[in-house]
């Protein structure tokens, strides 16, 4: 790999030929390496960053290694753009870490090139792992919010708004019979007021077949049967001469009875 001037001199150059140890997700890699302000504002401190290359192809000549170094880098860069990665790189004997990232359009030599971001590795670890934390639970707030932006409203409408209550006037929904005294002023026994009741018309509510005593209201109404042919809720025993009037037949004669005595000796 070939660096340029940004590249970092102290303690030691880096290594121009990097190990790489494992791969890591754009998404993951941002959110440990975004301080946002957060992260004691150290953040330039901790991260460093500079560009890497190596020699386009045509500039190989008839050097196979070379060549093959060049289209080696080519496809790691081509295959981390596609996937939205990083590579990892091994500690180094400086004590750097690092992480190559792919410019984010190849161009005509964009593959031969990237960016390298490196850090000490000790004070990387917890610096990262704060950023980390703090990033995912806002993209996570971020990610609620906008799933429920797009839920679909329910079928009465927007779920979110009421409309206020505005009451009709006292006028429209006051009850009859008020007289229109202001309001909190007691009746003339002190209590609250009523309005009159009013019965409803006799004719209307009263039983079938009571009327009036000829005599006065003293005794109160009492009940005829609407006919002499039995029609009424209750037919009184018939006369002594007849027995089949009453609601029980008393009996003549012993036979008759309910119980007959034993005969005596």
């Amino acid at each position: 790999l070939y660096t340029y001037g940004d590249a970092p001199r102290r303690p030691r150059p880096l290594s121009g030929a990097p190990r790489v140890c494992r791969l890591v997700t754009r998404d993951v890699l941002d959110a440990a390496t975004e301080d946002g302000g957060g992260g004691g504002g150290g953040g330039e401190d901790v991260l460093r960053s500079c560009r890497i290359a190596v020699k386009l192809p045509r500039h190989c000549g008839d050097d196979p290694a070379r060549l093959k170094n060049a289209e080696s880098f080519g496809r790691l860069v081509r295959s981390l753009r596609s996937g939205r990665l990083a590579a990892v790189l091994a500690v180094d004997s400086a004590g750097r870490c690092g992480f190559v990232v792919p410019t984010a359009d190849g161009g005509d030599d964009g593959d031969y090139h990237a960016t390298l971001k490196y850090a000490d590795f000790k004070r990387f670890v917890p610096w990262a792992r704060e950023n980390h934390a703090r990033n995912s639970r806002r993209q996570q707030r971020q990610r609620q919010r906008q799933q429920q932006q797009e839920q679909p409203p329910p079928p009465g409408g927007r779920r979110s708004w009421t409309p206020p209550y505005t009451p009709p006037p006292e006028e429209e929904c006051g009850p009859s019979g008020w007289d229109g005294r202001p309001a909190g002023r007691a009746g003339p026994d002190g209590g609250s007021w009523t309005p009159r009741y009013t019965p409803p018309p006799e004719e209307e509510c009263g039983p079938r077949g009571w009327e009036e005593e000829p005599g006065g209201e003293e005794d109160g109404p009492v009940y005829r049967p609407d006919d002499d042919g039995g029609d009424g809720l209750f037919m009184p025993p018939a006369a002594s001469g007849d027995d089949g009037g009453g609601l029980f037949r008393p009996p003549k004669t012993e036979e008759e009875g309910l119980f007959k005595p034993p005969p005596s000796d």
